[in-house]
């Protein structure tokens, strides 16, 4: 199991605090998944001599096995998230493919497909 990293930690935190303090704001931390970034393609192309060689192969692995989301579709989450989240989530850390996360863009009757999808 992976420990969270401290950043990950103080925006969790910070996100609960700002929920706390400001409750006219909506405020949600998200965690997009993993997005297949510019930085990834490096990574996997260019990176095998920089780092461990298990670190490198999960990157090439996630890329290889289809595990990576577009950065179009992270942003559209993002995106709904900013738009339609209910208030009463403010203050929480939510992944993107969440139960709840998913129901509220189904609710939404959004069109389905390669184009759009959110999976």
């Amino acid at each position: 199991m992976c420990q969270k990293r401290p950043s990950t930690s103080s925006l969790e935190q910070f996100t609960r605090i700002l929920a706390a303090e400001e409750e006219d704001v909506t405020a949600i931390a998200v965690r997009p998944g993993v997005v297949n970034t510019e930085m990834r393609t490096v990574i996997r192309t260019q990176g095998k001599q920089g780092m461990p060689a298990e670190v490198h192969d999960s990157f090439v692995r996630y890329y290889d096995e289809g595990e990576l989301l577009s950065p179009e579709v992270a942003g559209r989450m993002l995106a709904l998230m900013a738009l339609y989240a209910p208030a009463g989530w403010s203050g929480e850390f939510l992944s993107w493919d969440e139960e709840k996360v998913q129901q509220m863009v189904r609710s939404l009757g959004l069109p389905q497909g390669p184009e759009v999808s959110f999976r």
